[in-house]
């Protein structure tokens, strides 16, 4: 996200940049460095900063991973929810996936119970 800013400075500053002078590349790095596409990147970002903490959450309890490592990525994460509102917004649209999800009637009560 940041590197699409500065190669549309680049671009800007010298446009017979040598690879990003071609058409279809300079094309691509200002759509990339648009607010739109710097807001999905964001997003996407806080989202998989939340899907990698669940991962490792599983992955203790199917043996692929230690419990040290889970520790200090979710210590890592509380520090930047404190400061980033994007990844807010991802743990609250993960919240209504998994309440989306626990709302199907093939979930067991109990896998219910122990969600909420």
């Amino acid at each position: 996200m940041k590197l699409a800013t500065e190669f549309k400075l680049m671009v800007d500053k010298n446009p017979s940049t040598p690879i990003l002078s071609n058409p279809k590349v300079r094309d691509i790095v200002y759509m990339g460095a648009g607010a739109q596409m710097q807001q999905m990147g964001k997003q996407m970002r806080g989202n998989s900063e939340v899907y990698v903490g669940i991962y490792l959450i599983v992955d203790i309890l199917i043996g692929g991973s230690n419990i040290m490592a889970a520790c200090f990525y979710w210590q890592m994460i509380r520090m930047r929810y404190t400061i980033c509102p994007d990844l807010k917004a991802a743990f609250a649209k993960t919240h209504s996936d998994i309440l989306m999800y626990m709302d199907y009637p093939v979930v067991p009560e109990s896998i219910r119970n122990m969600y909420f």
